[in-house]
């Protein structure tokens, strides 16, 4: 009876410091839950796949109604950039910082489409695409600055809920080199194309050499959104989804039309026009350390504004009266490791 009974004293013990030693490593495991600071740092790689728009319109030659005459798509297919990402942890609070440099290179072909037949022969028929020309699309250099402030809600243990409100600004400049041009035959005198570009019976074609057009853009947005984060398994695995609409967004262009040659300003003013979604997979190695695999997709609708020109590049730039518009749309999918302090 005496061995039975210490026999049972003794795997009573083991049983408590198994459980113990379980509760240690749980404890170890989430210590950085109980931090009021801490401070996250995220090296980064990415792509981008997506483009830019610019549109001119004009008026309808009988109903005065307002339609897209020329079209140039900047196709980013895709572009490549590094950076990093910090994030300031006080209690609740979170202030982060982003970059991403992005990698000069060819990333794509721009594609120079108009729809010229009323304009030049007031025929009312705005469908036909009487011009196309395709271009090397190279990027000079880009750049990526997001700022962002938010404050974390736990309704339960397993999710969190930020509302948040940040600032996005983004720099390129695109040259466009070479290619060629698809042009429909005018009708008459006019200088005008007539006859859609794909008419082979009825158009010219020819290449081109040498820069045709350069881009400068920047753009800023204003974001504010929502993030969901669900974790699972202990902390181990995080899934994280973030919706965000732009209460303002303001672009300015100034492209180079090197073969007129023509120099123009474009500067647009939106307001609630863009879109953004945000979603990535994390897996924590602890608590201190994780690989997380992202996505962004961006959008906004075709933004209206004003566009002023000159002849020369350091010339007087006046308000040619014409209605321009910019437009965005892409993803990007990056992977990074996070560091937490």
């Amino acid at each position: 009876m005496k061995k039975n009974l210490i026999a049972i004293l003794i795997a009573f013990a083991s049983i408590n410091l198994f459980a113990e030693s379980q509760n240690t490593a749980k404890e170890n495991f989430n210590a950085a839950d109980n931090k009021k600071i801490s401070l996250s740092v995220e090296p980064l790689f990415g792509i981008r796949i997506g483009n830019f728009g610019e549109q001119v319109y004009a008026k309808h030659s009988s109903t005065g109604e307002v339609y897209k005459i020329s079209e140039l798509i900047y196709n980013f297919s895709p572009a490549l950039y590094s950076g990093f990402e910090t994030d300031l942890r006080i209690v609740n609070f979170h202030f982060s910082a982003g970059c991403k440099f992005f990698i000069p290179m060819q990333i794509g072909i721009m594609s120079d489409s108009d729809w010229c037949q009323d304009a030049g022969y007031n025929t009312g028929n705005t469908g036909i695409k009487t011009n196309l020309s395709e271009h090397e699309n190279h990027l000079r250099n880009g750049f990526n600055l997001d700022l962002t402030v938010k404050y974390d809600f736990h309704p339960l243990s397993w999710l969190t809920i930020s509302p948040n409100i940040s600032f996005l600004l983004e720099k390129f400049t695109l040259s466009e080199l070479n290619g060629t041009c698809w042009y429909g035959n005018p009708r008459s005198s006019s200088s005008y194309s007539y006859y859609s570009y794909d008419d082979i019976y009825n158009r010219t074609v020819s290449n081109c050499t040498g820069e045709i057009v350069q881009l400068r853009r920047t753009d800023y947005y204003v974001w504010a959104g929502v993030d969901g984060l669900f974790s699972f398994n202990k902390s181990r695995l995080d899934i994280f989804c973030g919706l965000y609409i732009a209460p303002y967004i303001y672009t300015y262009g100034e492209d180079d039309h090197y073969k007129r040659p023509r120099y123009f300003i474009d500067v647009t003013a939106s307001l609630f026009y863009a879109g953004k979604i945000k979603t990535y997979i994390k897996y924590n190695f602890s608590k201190s350390a994780a690989i997380k695999l992202s996505g962004t997709f961006l959008f906004t609708g075709n933004m209206k504004g004003n566009e002023l020109s000159s002849s020369t590049p350091n010339g007087k730039f006046v308000n040619s009266g014409g209605v321009i518009g910019a437009s965005s749309m892409y993803t990007d999918i990056q992977l990074s490791g996070i560091f937490v302090f």
